[in-house]
């Protein structure tokens, strides 16, 4: 037979093999015990069939060390070890190697600053060293200047003939005293002539650098002129380069002065306004700036001039007319109490709706800032251009800053030695500047006390004023810089609420635009206040609005007049109308809703209040995108009274609007009626007063209500019954005559009839049941219950005695456990007390068998020391 060769097996197979013989590791058979059963059941799963006591002991010990034997070592102990070391739990070796390192040079670096710093005291100053009285960084030129050192060490050594003769080391002759003062002139004089020669050699040899330098400097261009080329062009900077340059040399951006807070932007203001008040108080008293200032008094004056003296404490003037004995004159307190009350009820009114009495007022102002203050002329001549800006309201500090550096920046002409003479003011002079700052409102006012003090300072006031005396009053007296008005201020809420009531109570329609000019200034006002406490102030609101409901019930037909209109609009000033339930806008808005569905329309101003409602209702859901049916339905109204009726035709319309009599036929144009040349295509605030129908606001009303319809329907083109709202409108635009009505009338009838027919291009979706879950089939699948008797007791019982005696028997057997644990816990515990205890008993023996050896070495010495003394 032929001999098979034994084949290698792979390098691979050897190590995988290998390596699951090291993996492989078979249990030590005397290890395992095995409990053994009386009887086998098939299916039943034993936990504890077999098992390695020796094994489970060991890792009983092993956890018991760490747990229980820890906290045996540290009982009665409170401190502990901490690692604070760098990266010890975080990072790698070599990360955490890298770290302490760099932190240790950190350290390093930090402690030789330290120690610099404590004894550097000049570290931080500029140490300059000078020459001739310039620095050596501006003489520093980098050339080789000849220094006249060698030269001056030349010059001061003496000949050897000279100390022989001069010196002691020579000796003494006849003319010793001739030949030595000789001597002294000959070599002064041979000093002298040295040093001209050397002068002479130092100047020659500058000029000539200088010379060589300058046919240095001329062969330079020839230079480089060979070296480069003359007819290279340079390539142009494209776009990329332009950017890089500039985004290279741009200006970067300047550190500026930290930001003022709200808190002292106002106390800036507060201070500022009582420093203008002070300064208008002493103006009105007649006393002038150059006599405010302390004028210089002998020691020998005994005051026999007459002169005034003011004192201003607290922002009340006490001015005293001091004379040779001393006694004080009270002036009369009428002349300081007329801070600016205009005497007049009405005053005109010009085009723009402002007063001439406030421009003028304006102007003086200006004049007496320009004077007192140095204000700047361009501005106050803005100031009396714009005529609404009040240059008493104006922020001094943009018209104080500018004067007072060119004051500053003007250049002086010489010493001026001589004072320079105080300017005397005559009396006609002081006169009206004293009737001037008497007209002037005050700077500053204090919160009032009652409405009623607020309703004084108010009165007879045109817009302009009463923000300016807002505004001061609320700078004055801001929470942020006195938080004990903070309650106050919700009072002013109140009482400004109320004044707004009191202005628009039964207006003339002269007065109306005037009451809303002033609603429109005080708005910014209430906002800020509003938003100061806004829990109070909506109480507030709410109260008014409560207020004006409990009102409006007692006559549900009328339309209410404009104290109650105009709290509609200030409230979607003041809050959001966006939110889904506002505390505010939510009953203002259902409001409205009674308003215009109870209401009846039997007058022209009724129109115009049910116009101006739609409008504020527009400003309400513009951004929520609501829907409030009494609008379309009020808007229809409008149309449908501009329609013409015959007699026997029956017209159907939603109530409040009749279809017969004469409220149906208001706007109706009549029959000679020429409107083609009618401009005004909106309402004004007269209509909401005037109870009288022209045939101009028949069509201003018309023109109205065809636009708030063109805004509605867009605002509702998403809707899903838009095409049922719209359908009335179309109805309608077909029944008006616009042929009579002017072309920007028809323009708006047009536009609505686009957005109808818009709306109605759109195809509706049908309505869909939702989609159900299919029913799952009952499949028919056995159902199994759960037996619970135990067939090793002969007592069957229910379900829940049954779990109850299994949880009795777990709660048993957990029991046993646990008392068998804290057993083998205590033996552990009293294995550990007795190690230790036997380890510091052989200690102790170990020390006293120490001390017993080197007794008796010392015992034996003892005696071999007395029996030497014994045999001496």
């Amino acid at each position: 037979m032929a001999k098979t060769k034994n084949k290698k097996r792979p390098q691979a197979d050897v190590l995988s093999s290998k390596k699951s013989i090291v993996k492989a590791k078979k249990n030590n058979p005397f290890e395992i015990h095995v409990n053994k059963e009386k009887h086998s059941i098939i299916g039943r799963q034993l936990k504890h069939d077999r098992g390695m006591p020796g094994v489970s002991r060991s890792k009983a010990l092993k956890r018991r060390k760490d747990t229980l034997g820890q906290e045996y070592i540290n009982k009665n102990k409170t401190n502990s070890f901490k690692d604070k070391r760098i990266g010890e739990k975080s990072m790698s070796k070599e990360e955490a190697a890298s770290a302490r390192f760099v932190a240790e040079r950190l350290n390093q670096f930090k402690a030789k600053e330290k120690r610099h710093s404590l004894f550097n005291l000049n570290e931080d100053e500029d140490v300059l060293l000078t020459h001739k009285g310039q620095t050596l960084e501006e003489i520093e030129q980098f050339d080789d200047p000849m220094s006249s050192d060698e030269d001056d060490e030349e010059l001061g050594k003496l000949d050897s003939k000279f100390t022989d003769s001069a010196h002691f080391g020579g000796g003494r002759d006849e003319d010793g005293g001739s030949n030595r003062k000789m001597a002294i002139e000959d070599l002064i004089a041979e000093q002298k002539r040295r040093k001209n020669e050397i002068s002479k050699e130092k100047e020659e040899v500058s000029e000539m650098t200088q010379i060589l330098d300058s046919n240095w400097r001329s062969l330079l261009p020839l230079m480089g002129k060979l070296s480069k080329d003359d007819d290279e062009v340079k390539p142009k900077p494209d776009e990329y380069d332009r950017a890089l340059r500039e985004m290279i040399f741009e200006r970067r951006g300047e550190v500026s002065d930290k930001l003022k807070s709200d808190a002292e932007i106002l106390k800036e203001e507060k201070e500022k306004l009582e420093k203008l008040e002070k300064d208008r108080l002493k103006r009105m008293l007649g006393v002038t700036e150059e006599e405010r200032k302390p004028t210089h008094r002998s020691a020998d004056d005994l005051d026999d001039g007459y002169y005034m003296q003011t004192a201003i404490v607290d922002n009340q003037v006490l001015a005293y007319n001091m004379n040779g004995d001393g006694k004080a004159e009270d002036t009369d307190d009428e002349d300081i109490d007329k801070f600016g009350q205009d005497k007049d009820v009405e005053k005109p009114v010009d085009a723009e709706g402002e007063s001439k009495d406030l421009e003028d007022s304006e102007e003086d102002g200006e004049d007496d800032e320009e004077d007192d203050e140095g204000e700047d002329s361009e501005e106050a001549s803005g100031e009396e251009d714009d005529g609404d800006n009040l240059s008493d309201l104006k922020d001094e500090s943009d018209s104080e800053e500018e004067p007072i550096a060119e004051k500053k920046a003007a250049p002086k002409k010489g010493r001026q030695t001589d004072e320079p003479k105080p300017i005397v003011m005559t009396e006609t002079e002081r006169k009206q500047m004293m009737e001037k700052a008497s007209a002037e409102l005050p700077y500053t006012f204090d919160l009032p006390d009652s409405y009623e003090d607020l309703a004084d300072l108010l009165k007879n006031r045109n817009a302009e004023y009463q923000n300016v005396i807002i505004e001061r009053m609320i700078k004055s007296n801001h929470p942020k810089v006195i938080p004990e008005n903070k309650e106050r201020m919700n009072v002013l809420f109140a009482y400004l609420l109320q004044h707004i009531n009191d202005v628009f109570f039964e207006p003339t329609p002269k007065s109306v635009s005037k009451c809303f000019m002033i609603i429109d200034r005080l708005c910014p006002h209430l906002y800020d206040l509003s938003h100061i406490n806004p829990e109070q102030t909506t109480m507030s609101f709410q109260g008014v609005i409560k207020e004006k409901q409990n009102d409006f019930r007692e006559n549900e037909k009328a339309y209410p007049d404009l104290d109650v209109l105009v709290f509609f609009k200030l409230a979607s000033t003041l809050y959001s109308t966006s939110d889904f339930r506002h505390h505010v806008c939510t009953p203002c808005f259902m409001f409205i809703n009674q308003i215009l569905t109870r209401c009846a329309v039997q007058s022209g101003t009724d129109i115009a209040k049910g116009l101006f409602l739609t409008v504020v209702v527009l400003e309400y859901t513009q951004l929520s995108k609501r829907f409030l049916p009494s609008v379309l339905n009020f808007l229809l109204g409008v149309m449908f009274l501009s329609v013409h009726k015959r007699p026997i035709e029956i017209q159907r319309i939603i109530p409040p609007f009749k279809s017969r009599g004469a409220a149906s036929e208001l706007l109706v144009l009549s029959e000679n009626a020429d409107v083609k040349s009618v401009s005004q295509q909106k309402m004004i605030a007269t209509d909401l007063v005037q109870s009288d129908i022209n045939d101009s606001f028949k069509v201003r009303a018309l023109n109205t209500a065809l636009n708030l319809t063109a805004e509605y329907l867009s605002l509702m083109g998403d809707n899903v019954g838009a095409q049922l709202l719209a359908e009335p409108f179309s109805d309608m635009l077909d029944k008006l005559q616009l042929d009579e009505h002017p072309a920007f009338v028809q323009q708006s009838a047009d536009k609505v009839e686009k957005i109808i027919s818009k709306i109605m291009e759109t195809k509706l979706t049908y309505l869909t049941p939702p989609n159900q879950k299919p029913k799952v089939l009952r499949l028919m699948e056995p159902l199994f219950d759960k037996v619970y008797d135990d067939k090793r007791s002969h007592k069957p019982g229910n379900k829940d005695t049954l779990v109850h005696k299994g949880m009795i028997r777990k709660v048993k057997s957990e029991t046993r456990g646990a008392i068998r644990e804290i057993r083998r816990d205590n033996a552990f515990l009293s294995k550990i007390k007795l190690k230790k205890r036997m380890e510091s008993d052989a200690e102790r023996k170990e020390r006293v068998r120490q001390i017993f050896s080197e007794a008796s070495l010392q015992q034996s010495e003892l005696n071999a020391l007395s029996r030497k003394k014994k045999h001496m």
